[in-house]
Order: structure tokens, then C-alpha cells, then sequence
């Protein structure tokens, strides 16, 4: 199952880079979902997962948009390259070289082209430096979305399971309970069994009945929810294919706490995230800081004709360097800005940590549970052979008059109980496995 499980995860790697995927505008209808159920199992589930969600979508539009932004800051880096036509005339009094004035009418003409370079290499180099971290943190950002994605979508597939599960005990229940009201509804009628315990049997067999009604409500509200992780068109009934659930083992069972601590804070795409976020506000504090003091370059170079008039013109080329340093605001000596990137920095500080506390309490949480739920598998496992045995030995009491309809009752109540639990254990086991799995750092890509 792991092994299946990995495959399914790595066939989505394979697919175009994750700012290439196009959204759709509509939930989608899987083929073979024409009749208004549509089977799944875990590895569907995963695989859809992720393909149409709003939020992996939307994530996947700032890794563009954060990608945009580096190519921005290249450009900072190249010069402005344009045409230029240029026409001048003057009439009238205009002052001389050597100071007197004379009347002048005179006209020229320059067509060329026109090279610009501004470049300013403190903020250039450290803004570059910044939007690199900041787009890798944009694809960390969406491994950590699509993780999340598939993750909620793997436990909401196992709420279907259960609730269909406990649908189907509950109606297996009904039947008991059908067959013992009947039964005693004859026995009553022959004199031969009170009244009351028919009553009681009726009592029960109503409310297992109201037990499959509120499992099936749940299982529908599942299955929407399901469909809404999945962006599926929401009139379609997902059903589980299992019919029964089967444990996982995606976690060695070896594995101690401190390992899967370690391996979340290597591995996990939040953490990554915000380390390449305190590195762009670090770019960005050393540019306020050392950036200013880089001398800005300016260059312009202008090739062209130059003349009278358009029929007579000449070759000209005109040059211009300029270096130099800004004083004050983005420049040197700007207090505001050096305390509003240090500001900044420390909060990215302070939000890597912050990731760091959440993942150690989510890994702590579902190593626990793990062992919780491995150890609660255990105890259900032989009750439920235990009710099951109790419940044939009280039906054979009742139906040779020895045992009371009470008996049976109570023996089916507590063999569906215990059902449930086991069931529910499995699932249980199954959802604390995939969390610690995913808590871990594993890579579910989903793209």
C-alpha cells in the first residue's frame, strides 16, 4: 500500500511546471460519474486532489506572480534601448560664448537611436538577491498548500468510510432487529411471550433504524465535502470502493519521536518556506544597510544624423556617464528605511520559529495518536469475536425458550457497538498514519 501510494504521489511530479497548470472555471465530472455516484479509494482521492482545488490554484498564481517579480528585478540590470527623432527651432535673442548677445534663427534636426542605462548596483543586486528567495519561498509555499490539500483530502476520504461503514453495521443490526420483533410478534399472538418484550424489540429496531438514516446523512455530507476538496460538481455521490477498511503502513513502525522531529524540520515545505522568506528580508536589510553605499551609474549614449532640415544630415554620436551617490530617502543616511527592513527581518525571525513550534505539536500530536490508536486496534480486535459468539449463544437461548428477548437485545447492541469501534479503530489508525506521514515532510505532490 505504501509503495502504491508513493507512485501515485511521484506520477504527479512528472507533470509541466506548477505556474504553466491552467485552472478551470467549473467543478469537473470524472467519466464514469454520468449515473450520479462516482467509486473512489485513497489513491483517486489523492490523485484528484490538488488538480482542481481553488487553493492549490491560487497558490500556484503567486509562484507567477513571484516569478514575474525576479524577472523584474533582472531587468534592473539591462539598459532602456529606443528611437529618437528630435526637431529644434529657435528665433530670436540668444546669448554667445563669450557673453554678448546676438539674433539668431536657427533649426536642427536629430534622428538616431537612444541607449539609457540607470543603474543603481546596491539595490539592484539586493532586490535580485531578495525576489530569488521570495519565488523559491512561493514554490515552498505550494508544496506546503498541496500537502495540506492532499492530507485533508486522505483524512475527508476516511470520514466517508467510516460513516458508509456505519451505515452498512447499522443496517446488518435492522436486520437482527426485524427478525426478532417478528419473531416475537408470532410468539405474542400464540400467548406464548409477553407483550412487553415485542414492545422493547420494536423500540430497538426503531432506533437502528434511526442509526442507518443518521449514517447515511453523514456519509452524504462526507462525500460533499469530499467533492468540494476535489472541486467534483457537488451533485455527485462519491461511494468508497472498500468494502473494508485495510490498515496502512506508511510509517515504520519503528520510527521514534526524535526521528520524525528531525525529519519534519528537514523536510518540511513550511519550514522552507519560511527560511527562504527571512533570507529575502535579510537581502533586503543588507540593502538598506551596505546598498546605498554602491555609487549609482547613469549612461546614455545617443547615435544618429544630425542637421537643418531631413535633407541634410550628418553622423553624430553623443555620450554621457554620470556616477554617483543619493542622499537621503533610498539612499544614504535614511534611518526609516534601515528600521523598517530590521523590523521586518525580526518578524520573519520570529514566524520561522513560530512554523518550527507548529510542526514539533503536530508531530508530537500524531506520533501520539499513532500509538494511541495502534494500541486501541488491539483491544477491539477480540471483542468483536467475543459479541459476535455472545450474540449467537443468546439467540439460541431465546428461540428454545430458555433466554429473554432482553438478552438478544442487549447482545446486539453491544456486538454493533463494538463493530463500529473496531471499524472506526482501523480508520482511525489509518488517518493518524497518514498525518505523522505527511507531518513528517513527505513530499504528496499532487501536481
Amino acid at each position: 500500500m505504501k509503495l502504491w501510494i508513493g507512485l501515485v504521489f511521484l506520477v504527479g511530479c512528472a507533470g509541466p511546471r506548477p505556474w504553466e497548470i491552467p485552472w478551470a472555471a467549473q467543478p469537473v465530472r470524472p467519466p464514469g460519474s454520468e449515473s450520479g455516484r462516482y467509486p473512489v479509494d485513497l489513491a483517486t482521492v489523492l490523485q484528484l486532489a490538488g488538480a482542481n482545488n481553488l487553493d492549490v490554484a491560487l497558490v500556484r498564481e503567486k509562484v507567477h506572480e513571484a516569478y514575474a517579480v525576479e524577472r523584474l528585478a533582472d531587468e534592473k540590470f539591462w539598459p532602456s534601448v529606443g528611437l529618437a527623432a528630435v526637431f529644434r527651432r529657435h528665433a530670436g535673442l540668444t546669448q554667445g560664448t563669450d557673453g554678448t548677445f546676438v539674433d539668431v534663427d536657427k533649426q536642427q534636426l536629430f534622428a538616431g537611436g537612444r541607449a539609457t542605462l540607470r543603474w543603481e548596483p546596491g539595490e539592484a543586486i539586493f532586490a535580485k538577491l531578495a525576489a530569488s528567495q521570495r519565488f523559491d519561498s512561493s514554490l515552498r509555499q505550494l508544496e506546503a498548500v498541496e500537502l495540506s490539500i492532499a492530507l485533508e483530502a486522505a483524512i475527508a476520504y476516511y470520514d466517508l468510510l467510516r460513516e458508509t461503514l456505519r451505515a452498512r453495521v447499522a443496517q446488518e443490526s435492522v436486520l437482527i432487529s426485524e427478525k426478532l420483533a417478528a419473531q416475537l410478534e408470532t410468539s405474542v399472538g400464540l400467548g406464548r411471550s409477553f407483550n412487553g418484550d415485542f414492545l422493547r424489540a420494536r423500540v430497538q429496531l426503531a432506533s437502528n433504524r434511526l442509526g442507518v438514516a443518521r449514517a447515511r446523512e453523514s456519509a452524504r455530507l462526507a462525500s460533499i465535502r469530499i467533492t468540494s476538496i476535489l472541486r467534483i460538481a457537488p451533485d455527485i455521490e462519491l461511494v468508497p470502493s472498500e468494502s473494508e477498511p485495510v490498515a496502512l503502513s506508511l510509517v515504520p513502525p519503528e520510527i521514534t519521536l526524535e526521528q520524525a522531529l528531525q525529519e519534519a524540520m528537514k523536510q518540511r515545505p513550511e519550514i522552507q518556506e519560511a527560511q527562504a522568506e527571512l533570507a529575502a528580508s535579510r537581502h533586503e536589510k543588507n540593502a538598506a544597510t551596505w546598498g546605498a553605499l554602491i555609487p549609482e551609474i547613469y549612461a546614455e549614449a545617443a547615435p544618429g544624423e544630425l542637421g537643418p532640415n531631413s535633407g541634410n544630415l550628418r553622423d553624430t554620436v553623443d555620450y554621457l556617464i554620470m556616477v554617483g551617490w543619493r542622499i537621503g530617502p533610498g539612499g544614504l543616511f535614511d534611518p526609516g528605511r534601515q528600521q523598517l527592513t530590521d523590523a521586518r527581518f525580526i518578524k520573519a525571525e520570529i514566524a520561522l520559529e513560530r512554523t518550527r513550534q507548529k510542526v514539533a505539536e503536530q508531530v508530537y500530536s500524531a506520533w501520539n495518536q499513532l500509538q494511541s490508536r495502534l494500541e486501541q486496534m488491539k483491544i477491539v480486535e477480540q471483542a468483536v469475536k467475543d459479541a459476535e459468539e455472545a450474540l449467537d449463544l443468546n439467540i439460541q437461548r431465546q428461540s428454545t425458550g430458555v433466554g429473554l428477548p432482553l438478552e438478544v437485545i442487549q447482545a446486539e447492541e453491544a456486538l454493533t457497538r463494538i463493530r463500529i469501534d473496531s471499524l472506526a479503530g482501523v480508520i482511525d489508525y489509518n488517518q493518524a498514519q497518514l498525518r505523522l506521514f505527511a507531518y513528517r515532510g513527505a513530499r504528496l505532490q499532487i501536481r
